[in-house]
């Protein structure tokens, strides 16, 4: 049997009120509270948050507080250096690759 968590991650209809779930939403919030409460000389503090709130960034990767969950879902994986939004997430415009 499967769990809601591994239904949710196949793209499979699953109960978003598992206790589970409902824990990652609040440890997600969490960090998001204090990823938004750095100072703007914290640069490894937000970058070590990110990395546990994402998983990884890419080298160069640059994020400012105030991040919040505008409700974009992203189904796979995007390209780099573009701008995405909608739910599901799709790509809007590509970005300028700074030298």
């Amino acid at each position: 049997m499967t769990t809601d968590r591994e239904r949710m991650l196949a793209g499979e209809l699953y109960r978003d009120a598992d206790p589970e779930l409902v824990g990652l939403r609040k440890a997600c919030a969490r960090l998001l509270d204090r990823f938004n409460a750095t100072a703007a000389d914290e640069d490894g503090v937000r970058d070590a948050l990110l990395r546990e709130l994402l998983g990884g960034l890419g080298e160069g990767s640059w994020v400012m507080p105030r991040q919040m969950r505008a409700g974009s879902v992203v189904t796979r994986d995007l390209p780099d250096h573009v701008f995405a939004a909608g739910n599901p997430a799709r790509v809007i415009r590509e970005l300028p690759i700074e030298a």
